[in-house]
């Protein structure tokens, strides 16, 4: 490593002294700069940039460390929450009593599905992706036969049967983990670029003008080429505004693919056209194609990552908020905490259809009525100032300032609604992911103060 010692630098206020007239000299001698000198500031310059690389090289390697560890810590979590879906199972009394519970934990289970989908988004292991894919359907049939009071010993089974899926992908993950990442730095800005491309293989195809017989390729050629640039616009922007357009993004591609499937019947039924007319049209269709393939990826990618980041974490922090409480419930034994639990669970119910949206379900793109949310937030804020405040009032000033942080907030959210009288459903994000982060916070904090004094 470079010794920082070794190199000083002028201060930002410290006067440099210059004499004009030796500098002068110097020039007109051409012998300032020897040979030695050059020398040496070339072998500083090669000592800093090998310095440089090595810091990059070790901040990558901590990059890749902490995101191994997270996946990592992702089947961990997984693990954990099986096992606890497992000894609810084991319970004697009956599953009645159990199935808010399981469902919760299962819950969860979806939502660290969501981040392992991410994590793992790029990965050449088909293996892992089948069985993340295998997972998530399992526990959308555990989740259907809970609902169904499906008999206690097909479930016990069943829930085996996702320990055995999750043991698997720990053991692929373990085996292949530091070879199966290809994940893309700027996809957006390579969706951009392969339009890009396409559009200049289009613009490079020549014809005769005054031939009658290629009308129909240059109509469609024509279509192709404004669809493409469309298409670069859409991929132009950030992340979100993808998210924002992406029904009209997906439309615009399966309309490429039809007009690519039209040329490519005409490039059929004409033989006898002139054969660099040909392979200019072949050369754009392969661009094309895998300027596609790349589009679809890039939005499935983005819609995974966009999906955890703001529906999957906050549900989490929901799902764990609402455990806390029935935590805090056996240890309290004050009934009305189950009032709160479920003032949280129609607060996470309400803000399902944010899943709907980043899937690109057109019903989720229509505004809709703010007197729902309204209802569900002025609930939350009544059961926060009036049972939660009553519940904890003796126990902790500071736990009472974290309450009224909290009733606030909630407040705050409703005055912006308060002449609002529709909501998009992308005006609903920012709230739950904030509102998520409150809930949490006040019940790990109310748990924790409960269970040192229970």
């Amino acid at each position: 490593m470079l010794n920082q010692e070794n190199i000083s630098f002028p201060k930002h206020d410290e006067e440099i002294p210059i004499n004009v007239h030796e500098a002068e000299c110097e020039i007109k001698d051409g012998n300032s700069l020897t040979t030695d000198t050059i020398l040496i500031d070339n072998e500083a310059s090669n000592k800093i940039d090998t310095s440089t690389s090595v810091l990059h090289k070790e901040i990558q390697e901590r990059a890749d460390t902490i995101i191994a560890a997270e996946k990592s810590s992702a089947i961990h979590e997984l693990e954990i929450l099986l096992q606890e879906v497992n000894e609810m199972l084991s319970l004697k009394y009956p599953l009645d009593q159990t199935s808010e519970e399981l469902q919760d934990t299962l819950e969860e289970v979806q939502t660290v599905i969501m981040k392992l989908k991410c994590d793992f988004d790029g990965s050449t292991n088909d293996f892992l992706n089948e069985n993340i894919e295998d997972l998530e359907c399992n526990v959308r049939s555990v989740q259907l036969q809970i609902n169904e009071s499906g008999p206690p010993a097909l479930l016990k089974e069943a829930c085996a049967n996702l320990q055995s899926l999750v043991a698997g992908m720990k053991t692929i993950y373990n085996t292949h983990n530091k070879s199966t990442e290809i994940t893309a730095n700027n996809a957006l800005s390579e969706c951009t670029n392969d339009a890009e491309k396409s559009v200049e293989l289009l613009d490079k195809i020549s014809f005769i003008k005054d031939d009658r017989s290629l009308d129909s390729f240059i109509s469609i050629l024509n279509g192709i080429k404004d669809s493409m640039k469309s298409l670069k616009s859409g991929f132009s922007a950030d992340a979100e505004s993808l998210i924002v357009i992406g029904i009209q993004v997906l439309q615009n591609l399966d309309h490429v693919e039809d007009k690519v499937f039209a040329l490519e019947k005409e490039l059929e039924e004409h033989i006898k056209i002139d054969v660099n007319f040909r392979d200019s049209i072949i050369a754009a269709i392969h661009s094309i194609y895998g300027s596609i393939s790349n589009m679809r990826g890039t939005i499935s990618s983005i819609q995974k990552k966009y999906m955890y980041d703001n529906y999957g974490e906050p549900s989490d922090r929901f799902l764990k908020a609402i455990k806390n409480v029935n935590h805090i419930l056996k240890c309290d034994k004050k009934k009305d905490w189950k009032i709160f639990a479920k003032s949280l669970r129609k607060v996470l119910n309400h803000f399902e259809d944010i899943k709907f949206y980043i899937n690109f379900d057109k019903t989720a793109r229509l505004p809709s009525d703010s007197a729902f949310t309204k209802i569900i937030l002025g609930e939350l804020r009544n059961v926060l100032s009036e049972v939660v405040s009553q519940n904890i009032s003796d126990i902790d000033k500071k736990l009472m300032d974290e309450l009224e942080d909290a009733v606030m907030h909630v407040g705050k959210i409703l005055d912006t609604m308060e002449n609002q009288t529709t909501l998009e459903v992308k005006e609903k994000i920012p709230i739950f992911k904030e509102l998520s982060v409150k809930m949490f916070d006040l019940t790990n904090c109310i748990k924790t103060l409960i269970t040192k004094s229970s």
